[in-house]
């Protein structure tokens, strides 16, 4: 296959990704609804655990069926989501919230800004530990990947036990029901499942790709699962959030990121941990400490006030 080839399966795959979005946003927020869940619970645990799909099912495939070659992939695509979440992930966020004319204090309360903080705590906790373990060898390392898990659960119980109140605002209606105001939850778990099955077989397909591209741009497995695998798994992610900023709901896109990044170091991160030798090569180790830096950036800028300056008052006219 040409590399014009590859090319071309990978762009079909990202826009089977872009309408498998769209789709699950719209279904994600009917079923928090339904569910009785706060904006923040239904982006940072429900939205998450379905946008990390693809980052999750390209580490399984990966380290599953290629061990020590394309279990490479696995490794750099786990370290990969959140180096472009905690980079692009927020710029866009912010930049969307300023093209939005929204100010710094739209829809955030205190309490929202103390979970956002907590959530930042969490992540470099987790994805911190994560590079300490890539750089050493110990019997039994792979058995650190069920901390992480336990990790994410109680993180998930803290945040279902915490959460705010639905939003009064209904969200659009589903697209499986047009017509009607209250849609069961069934059938927006029905439009939610279909979505992930399209994210899930655009994954497979990208994943097949994947090493073809790197192979042909001389790249090596670990920063072929850094740097290319990104640009299609974390479009979900970004989607969501621009959806969710244009709609007024910064809340649930802020929360969508930080709690993507919680899942993407536990489930993928887990999966190589558990399946590889999860021993990361230099150019990881320095994406992972851009992740960690950007990330306590965006906590500084998050504890002072927000992630946008203030809009001035001519930029709203605009």
């Amino acid at each position: 296959m040409t590399f014009a080839s590859s090319v071309a399966i990978a762009l079909a795959a990202a826009i089977a990704i872009y309408g498998a979005s769209v789709v699950f946003v719209n279904a994600i927020e009917w079923v928090g609804r339904r569910l009785r869940l706060g904006e923040t619970a239904t982006g940072a645990i429900l939205a998450a655990l379905g946008t990390a799909l693809p980052e999750t099912m390209i580490t399984l495939v990966a380290v599953l069926t290629g061990g020590g070659r394309t279990g490479d992939i696995g490794i750099g695509t786990a370290l990969g989501g959140p180096l472009a979440l905690s980079t692009a992930g927020y710029g866009i966020f912010a930049l969307t919230k300023r093209r939005s004319g929204q100010t710094n204090a739209d829809g955030f309360s205190t309490s929202d800004r103390s979970r956002l903080v907590s959530d930042q705590m969490w992540f470099l906790a987790m994805f911190g530990a994560q590079l300490l373990l890539g750089l050493v060898i110990f019997p039994g390392k792979r058995w650190a990947s069920i901390g992480f898990l336990i990790a994410y659960g109680v993180y998930v119980w803290r945040t279902t036990r915490s959460g705010s109140a639905a939003s009064a605002k209904a969200p659009p209606a589903l697209f499986l029901a047009p017509g009607l105001q209250r849609p069961s939850l069934v059938i927006a778990l029905v439009q939610t499942g279909c979505a992930l099955a399209v994210l899930a077989i655009a994954s497979h397909f990208f994943v097949d790709e994947l090493e073809r591209l790197g192979t042909a741009l001389s790249l090596d497995q670990q920063a072929t699962g850094l740097l290319l695998s990104p640009l299609a798994t974390e479009l979900p992610e970004v989607l969501n959030t621009i959806l969710w900023v244009r709609r007024g709901k910064a809340k649930m896109a802020l929360a969508n990121i930080s709690g993507a990044m919680l899942v993407q170091t536990a489930m993928p991160a887990a999966l190589g941990l558990g399946f590889t030798s999860w021993r990361l090569t230099l150019g990881p180790i320095i994406a992972g400490i851009v992740t960690m830096t950007a990330t306590l950036l965006v906590l500084a800028v998050i504890r002072h006030g927000g992630l946008t300056p203030p809009i001035s008052s001519s930029a709203r006219s605009e």
